[in-house]
């Protein structure tokens, strides 16, 4: 990805998935993401299976016969959730403290306050 060097700021976790929040209990806002970061096992095909039938061992932080894991921490200002074929989402943290969402999808935009 040679277009990631010019933005040395920017971070992408390929094959990760956000499992959790850490919010601030007066404002609401993400201090942090809990992710589980998947990896195919040697000789196992990867995308071989339905995506309904892979989305829930993608989400768990256990070791599954497809993959090997890890889990860890993220903490930041922004997060960005790329979920494949489906959406994604930005959030921003204002400078005022609040919070912006928003979720753009295969069909029209929406924008949500979190």
């Amino acid at each position: 990805m040679p277009r990631l060097s010019k933005s040395p700021n920017l971070k992408v976790f390929l094959r990760t998935a956000i499992v959790a929040t850490d919010r601030d209990a007066a404002t609401g806002s993400v201090l942090s993401v809990t992710a589980v970061q998947r990896k195919a096992r040697a000789g196992i095909p990867e995308w071989s299976a339905r995506l309904s039938d892979e989305l829930p061992d993608w989400y768990s932080p256990t070791n599954s016969s497809a993959f090997t894991k890890r889990e860890f921490k993220l903490t930041g200002k922004v997060f960005i959730d790329g979920t494949p074929a489906v959406f994604y989402r930005v959030v921003s943290l204002d400078a005022d403290g609040s919070c912006t969402a928003e979720s753009v999808a295969l069909q029209p935009r929406s924008l949500e306050t979190c």
